[in-house]
């Protein structure tokens, strides 16, 4: 598959015991839709990988996907379940934002200062274009902060 940055609403599903599914369909009727619960129009793709062990599923939302992992994880004791693993390959609490500031007095410092209030700021920089020239962007790697009361990220 791509890299993982280019992954949206993604797991992948590995068996962790010698066993293997006979094809997709299979995998989504009995694992999926029986086992956790998902209907086939929450599912945008479904990926097999060659040998029937490995497969990526990406969700057509952001809740869906988080609700995979939370399913699995409660549900991992069962029968057809406990003979897979499942990975996120999707971390949308980690993202790139860009800051537009049309006056050229605000310090990197304030725009630090207000990201903060909604994410967690890693690192980031002016933005200038091919000639050195200041853009008015300031470009910022973030992590999303997650809401208390509800677990979800915030964005």
């Amino acid at each position: 598959m791509a890299a993982s940055r280019a992954c949206r609403n993604a797991v992948r599903i590995s068996a962790v015991e010698d066993v293997k599914m006979d094809g997709w369909l299979l995998f989504s009727h009995s694992v999926l839709q029986k086992e956790l619960g998902f209907r086939p129009d929450q599912i945008d793709y479904l990926f097999a990988f060659p040998g029937g062990k490995v497969f990526e599923v990406i969700f057509t939302t952001f809740a869906l996907f988080e609700q995979c992992l939370k399913r699995f994880k409660e549900r991992n004791d069962s029968a057809p379940l406990k003979v897979f693993s499942i990975n996120a390959l999707t971390q949308p609490q980690k993202r790139w934002v860009n800051v537009s500031m049309f006056n050229e007095y605000v310090q990197n410092a304030d725009i630090i200062t207000w990201l903060n209030q909604f994410c967690i700021f890693s690192h980031g920089a002016r933005v200038r274009d091919a000639d050195g020239v200041k853009t008015g962007y300031f470009k910022a790697f973030v992590s999303l902060k997650r809401d208390l009361a509800t677990e979800e990220l915030r964005n």
